[in-house]
């Protein structure tokens, strides 16, 4: 494939990346009021549109973009068999378009080339069936990016893993990963049981095709790669000198591996459809099934705030049934010790009931959202959640609290406490927080031997604002968490420091165009950078605080904006 076949209003970003294309808005002029009927009519225009876009069974589909997983499928032999040639062309065409100008390719689409993001979108174009002089020139231009860069011998850890099992890499290359690890007496700090779950799912996996040292069918196509991505003649490369330069599918091939023909191999694959999403930039992996249910519960608790709920009952219902359906209705079948599982009945996943894994804030706006639609007439927006499925949802958010279950079998949980078994272990922090997906269950001392050069901070479970991932690390969305959380426990504007100081923040950092935004370096560099990205949140937080609980408050002392801008506030209520 060429990229003169490809979509031509994706062939040619600036630095690789789509354009941005601002669509016709409403525009208020400085000298207009902004009345109560204005700020309405736009709520409404705005439910509307959003509401077209909830799918059938009441959730709203989103983009989640993560790895591809394509070398899994060729080791199996499956690539051809799930793969159509409109889903390689679409794939190809997305890896293109998020080429960047120098060549390479970034660990995610928004920032700079490197090792690991190259190598494995270069080998997924030459698996998806591309020559090494295809894409009008992009591919010569990306292995010479690999080649100036050190070659593939650079490539972080999960790089090395990933090359080793296609065969384009030797094992020998690898820092050790012993399954053995596993057989140690979980009491020990650093047992892998104890890991935080993403990074434990990735490592168990990871262990038993290093004890194996498995190497895929060597074809053509490997041998290729084992020519283009390094300097010296594959022979050549010095391995061991090469282990310290510088994965759900994973579980997936460990299937295969162990049997080809097992069942357990054969239902994996209908469900790699549910990871693929397509997009105007082409076809791509999710890093997850989607964020179905965290979006729809945000969906729903904004249309019940503009107090146009009624108007919209239709979609509120049928996303009202979409977050019942979701909630998990029982905890992972057999000894949940042995599977270092956590409880998950009650819990609300990240995305659908079939992901099943207990998430604390995700089962915290479930509940949130199904006891806002209780409110309404039950003939509008359908039946409330049954209240023994309420109490599991509270227990299991409990369940995630340190302080709270520092006593046996945590009988300061307020329901069910006989399934909370042991809880494998925990380690209480004294930080008044909540975990994600499990309870602490070793030391944050355990960093020293992360083994991920490309992630930091994933070895056990922390308290956190949001989920465990990069948004709850962002500036703007944990201080709308924050916020939220005081305001729950009985803060005000006028009686709370803190929720003063988060205004003062919020207003501090509106951008020159009036909107809020954060760039993901905020996140990478724990430091908060701010760029042109209109925020609600920002805005919504501000105008709850400012007019919630009656509170009378001179705006003018806080407000900070920009000369072009005059922003007018009225009580709505």
């Amino acid at each position: 494939m060429t990229r003169s076949n490809q979509n031509q209003l994706y062939s040619k970003f600036p630095e690789g990346k789509a354009e941005h294309h601002e669509s016709a808005a409403t525009q208020v002029e400085a000298t207009e009021d902004i009345t109560e009927d204005i700020v309405a009519n736009t709520l409404r225009r705005a439910i509307t549109f959003h509401s077209t876009l909830q799918a059938h069974d009441g959730h709203w589909p989103g983009d989640n973009a993560g790895p591809m997983f394509v070398i899994v499928l060729t080791i199996t032999g499956a690539l051809d068999a799930v793969l159509s040639t409109q889903h390689k062309r679409e794939m190809c065409r997305y890896l293109y378009n998020h080429q960047n100008r120098d060549g390479g390719w970034s660990f995610h689409i928004e920032g700079p080339s490197t090792m690991f993001g190259s190598v494995m979108s270069y080998v997924t174009l030459m698996l998806l069936g591309e020559g090494a002089s295809d894409g009008d020139g992009a591919m010569e231009k990306g292995r010479h990016w690999i080649l100036d860069h050190g070659d593939a011998t650079a490539v972080t850890s999960w790089g090395k893993i990933w090359l080793s099992v296609l065969g384009a890499f030797e094992w020998s290359g690898n820092n050790p990963t012993p399954p053995e690890i596993w057989l140690l007496p979980y009491f020990l700090p650093f047992h892998p049981g104890r890991m935080w779950c993403h990074c434990r799912m990735v490592y168990l996996p990871l262990s038993y095709l290093y004890g194996k040292r498995f190497i895929g069918p060597i074809t053509p196509t490997v041998l290729s790669l084992r020519k283009e991505l390094y300097t010296v003649p594959y022979h050549k490369i010095d391995w061991k000198r090469a282990r310290n330069k510088c994965a759900k599918m994973l579980n997936m091939l460990c299937c295969w591996v162990e049997d080809p023909n097992s069942e357990a191999f054969k239902l994996h694959i209908p469900r790699i459809y549910d990871y693929l999403w397509l997009a105007e930039d082409g076809m791509k992996v999710q890093g997850c099934n989607g964020s179905q249910l965290w979006d729809t519960a945000f969906a729903v608790q904004a249309i019940v705030s503009t107090g146009l709920g009624e108007e919209f009952a239709p979609t509120l219902r049928k996303a009202h049934a979409y977050i019942k359906n979701t909630q998990v209705l029982e905890n992972v079948p057999g000894n949940l010790d042995l599977w270092y599982r956590h409880i998950s009945k009650g819990a609300w996943p990240f995305s659908t009931a079939d992901h099943g894994w207990s998430v604390s804030d995700c089962t915290a706006e479930g509940l949130k959202a199904v006891l806002l639609l209780s409110e309404f007439p039950a003939e509008d927006v359908g039946e409330p959640l049954d209240a023994e499925r309420v109490f599991d949802a509270v227990n299991v958010i409990l369940s995630h609290y340190r302080d709270a279950l520092q006593s046996h079998q945590g009988e300061l949980c307020l329901f069910h406490c006989s399934n909370l078994s042991s809880y494998n272990g925990f380690i209480e922090n004294n930080d008044g927080g909540f975990a994600t997906y499990e309870r602490m269950r070793s030391y944050s001392w355990l960093e020293l031997i992360n083994p991920a050069e490309t992630f930091a901070d994933i070895m056990i479970d922390y308290s956190k604002f949001a989920t465990g991932m990069d948004l709850g690390s962002l500036l703007h969305f944990g201080t709308w968490f924050g916020v939220k959380g005081l305001v729950a426990g009985g803060r005000t504007l006028s009686n709370c420091s803190g929720i003063r100081k988060a205004c003062d923040f919020l207003l501090s950092k509106q951008l020159p165009c009036g909107g809020w935004g954060e760039s993901y370096l905020s996140c990478q560099n724990k430091v908060g950078t701010f760029e042109s990205f209109v925020c609600a949140f920002s805005l919504v937080l501000i105008l709850q605080k400012l007019y919630s609980q009656s509170v009378m408050f001179e705006y003018e002392d806080l407000l900070v904006v920009s000369d072009d801008y005059d922003l007018k506030l009225i009580d709505i209520d």
